[in-house]
């Protein structure tokens, strides 16, 4: 028998923003205000059919209903309103204050429209989750606060403090286990750094020293107890590195560039149960990376063309 497969996916999103800003620019004070909403709507359709006879598990069991093994359609809908404001004060010639706030409220939901394949009910128990309310509504809070210092027109130093999230999410019940819920997880960047720009443009250099701090961390984990996948707020992590950009223009056609990363990413906390402890690397961490990127010509300063 040969399986065929279709999977079909559609997404749509809506954004609408609606953002006052002040007329005088480099005065004392500059601000920005705006509202924000945006609506995301996905949907999947998976079947699996069977040409041929049906499949058999051991010889004798049939995998298939008729002729189809999967038939299942799946929804996500995400939607998020917020209110936020940008604040710049200008303290002096050369110094700057930007301060920002978000206050979000995210809805997140995943429904199961249809599920009539074997795969779908028997292995999966899909068709239970059918007008179940797996559903996640946050109110979520972001902030930003950055010292910028003009040494001269080609070099800035900066200061940064900002926040930072990530939706949470829905497990869904199955016959072994409840449903549960897993929240946002949240970080703080620290950065200091500096933008600067030498030899009348044609070289540029920016570094910054970092740290993260990264709370409620997302994880995936397998549970034997139940044999499925489930997704639980754990634990903090600690990220700190720097990074390292060096560009020349050696002609309008020509550039030269390199970059360069060190991180050092350590979970803060022990968490026995998935066999990790404080001072281990995160998974999928490098400590080094560097780069040799190429530039096209479109990219050079516009007063070297």
């Amino acid at each position: 028998a040969r399986v065929a497969y279709n999977d079909s996916r559609q997404n749509d999103v809506d954004t609408f923003e609606l953002r006052l800003q002040s007329r005088e620019k480099d005065t004392f004070l500059e601000w920005t205000v705006g509202l924000w909403y945006e609506n995301s709507n996905a949907w999947n359709d998976y079947v699996a059919d069977v040409d041929g006879p049906d499949l058999l598990l051991f010889g004798f069991l049939p995998l298939s209903d008729g002729q189809i093994i999967q038939d299942v359609r799946t929804t996500f809908d995400a939607s998020e309103k917020a209110i936020y404001a940008d604040l710049a004060l200008h303290l002096a010639d050369q110094w700057v204050l930007n301060l920002g706030y978000r206050r979000s409220d995210v809805d997140t939901k995943f429904s199961v429209l249809r599920a009539d394949g074997v795969f779908d009910t028997v292995f999966q128990g899909l068709d239970q989750r059918i007008g179940n309310d797996e559903s996640v509504q946050e109110y979520v809070n972001s902030y930003r606060v950055s010292l910028d210092y003009f040494l001269n027109d080609d070099i800035l130093l900066y200061a940064t403090a900002a926040s930072g999230y990530r939706l949470g999410g829905f497990n869904s019940a199955s016959t072994l286990h409840d449903a549960s819920i897993y929240e946002s997880d949240a970080i703080w960047d620290y950065e200091l750094g500096v933008k600067s720009a030498w030899i009348d443009g044609r070289l540029t250099v920016n570094g910054s020293l970092y740290r993260i701090n990264w709370e409620d961390i997302q994880l995936g984990i397998f549970d034997f107890g139940d044999f499925s996948l489930h997704t639980r707020n754990v634990g903090e992590a600690h990220i700190e590195g720097l990074d390292l950009e060096v560009k020349y223009f050696i002609d309008r056609d020509l550039s030269i560039a390199f970059n360069y990363a060190f991180t050092d990413a350590i979970l803060g906390v022990d968490y026995p149960t998935g066999n990790a402890f404080k001072g281990d690397r995160l998974p999928g961490s490098s400590s080094v990376s560097s780069s040799l990127p190429s530039e096209s010509a479109s990219a050079v300063p516009a007063h070297l063309g």
